[in-house]
């Protein structure tokens, strides 16, 4: 018997687990079969692996990827860029993705922790952007004294308990990995088991369901015979634009308030690099504090630990879509050392206040601003009163150290998760950004990516033999 005879419930099951989720007919299949025995039993059924078709080489993609081969499946991962070159900055790595990367490989698992920075095991948290006095003190969190009593810092609200979390569970403790280190690990482990098993310059635009599978359709027009398609192209995927009718892939609405089925988030984001000045007096709390958010009115800005002396800093705000100030290494474009001074020079009179409470720089204005994930209302700011002496000192000695160069800017895109829609149709499912993408503030973007491929040695291998279903 061909695999002309399978169902598309089988195959919706195959890459259950690069969804999240199993359906619940296969969990006594995955109880009760080991999945080398079910692989077997898949040979000897069509006579050779399942054909897995993967859009997209982020970490999603290349996680599934390795999770499959594994498995002992034949996997190609179709990724649009020519080569794949060192970019992109750090990521952070929760305890629930680094646990994931354990439960494929082991040595997946040392080699990572071989590059890897620990964040969770220092004091997390979010600060006073307006109180902190600059010193960079480890204060007590939430001392509520200081509501009547001038001279008790306010500092810190809250701790995030991301070692006692990990201590309970007994997960691995959050850190972060320089993106370019992890993909080439995930890249030599895949090579390992499958020399070939990535097409570059060759992205997946569309696909075609087959009576025996699917047909990906790639740039060129070409096309290639899969089993099965996993759509891991991230929160602008091909995949779901077909499969969710939503037009062509980025196609915007009047106004750009969202990009196929994507609202804007009222957050653009501007990042950079920088590495603190030894023996100072600033950024003393360097060695103690693993990343803290720093929040206040309408804005929040982020520093944190990224290895080798490196401190990365994220600074949000509520602006409008399409405030292009700085480059973007993902879209392929770097800022300039003119274009970085500039938006440099912004950022600080963005946290600076004018003499009479009214908002300097870009602050003044009708901004696009946010009442809930994708609930867009139109605001103007008129003042912020709450410091007449602006926010703390802290951002400007960090904005005053980041070199030019350094700085990037994204706007920032959110969709609602997909509860009554089916992640898969017939043979073709999605995974990651592609379908449930999250904002980078909530430190799950490449912890989504990664556990879309976590269930994917048991799921494949309890479902392979359409006589199992």
């Amino acid at each position: 018997m061909s695999s002309r005879g399978w169902r598309p419930t089988l195959l919706l099951a195959v890459v259950a687990g690069a969804a999240g989720y199993r359906t619940p007919s296969l969990r006594p299949v995955v109880a009760r079969r080991h999945a080398a025995v079910a692989l077997a039993e898949q040979v000897a059924y069509t006579g050779r692996p399942l054909k897995v078709a993967i859009a997209g080489g982020g970490v999603g993609g290349l996680t599934t990827a390795l999770a499959m081969l594994k498995a002992g499946y034949d996997v190609t991962l179709y990724e649009k860029t020519g080569q794949f070159a060192r970019f992109g900055g750090p990521i952070q790595f929760a305890s629930n993705a680094l646990s994931t990367l354990k439960a494929i490989d082991e040595r997946l698992f040392e080699r990572v922790l071989a590059k890897f920075t620990f964040t969770g095991t220092r004091r997390c948290g979010i600060k006073d952007g307006l109180r902190a006095d600059g010193e960079y003190r480890m204060t007590p969190v939430s001392d509520p004294r200081y509501l009547f009593d001038p001279t008790v810092p306010a500092d810190w609200y809250l701790e995030f308990p991301l070692k006692a979390c990990a201590d309970f569970f007994q997960l691995p403790y959050t850190g972060v990995i320089d993106r370019p280190d992890l993909q080439e690990i995930l890249l030599e482990e895949c090579r390992a088991l499958k020399p070939d098993f990535i097409v570059n310059g060759s992205p997946v635009q569309g696909y075609r369901p087959t009576a025996a599978g699917v047909q990906p359709m790639l740039a060129d027009g070409s096309t290639v015979e899969a089993d099965v398609l996993v759509g891991a192209d991230g929160i602008w995927s091909a995949v779901r634009a077909q499969m969710y009718g939503e037009g062509g892939v980025r196609e915007a609405s009047a106004g750009g308030l969202t990009r196929q089925g994507c609202s804007y988030s009222g957050y653009t984001v501007f990042a950079g690099e920088f590495v603190p000045e030894r023996g100072a007096d600033a950024f003393r709390d360097y060695y103690e504090c693993g990343y803290k958010v720093y929040i206040g009115p309408r804005k929040y800005f982020v520093t944190s630990d990224v290895g080798d002396g490196r401190v990365q800093w994220y600074s949000f705000l509520c602006k409008p879509p399409g405030t292009k100030r700085a480059g973007d290494s993902w879209e392929g474009g770097e800022s300039t050392d003119a274009q970085g001074s500039s938006v440099i020079a912004d950022l600080k009179k963005e946290h600076e206040v004018a003499r009479g409470g009214q908002a300097r720089g870009w602050a003044q204005g009708w901004e696009i601003c946010t009442s809930g994930r994708g609930l867009l209302t139109a605001v103007k700011l008129t003042s912020l009163a709450h410091s007449p002496q602006g926010w703390t000192p802290e951002i400007s000695y960090v904005l005053d150290s980041t070199p030019a160069s350094a700085v990037e800017q994204r706007d920032l895109y959110d969709r609602w998760p997909e509860l009554f829609r089916s992640w898969a149709q017939g043979s073709t499912v999605l995974i990651g950004d592609a379908i449930h993408p999250m904002m980078p503030n909530l430190g799950q973007v490449s912890a989504r990516g990664a556990t879309g491929g976590t269930d994917e040695t048991q799921g494949v291998g309890g479902v392979t033999n359409p006589k199992r279903i």
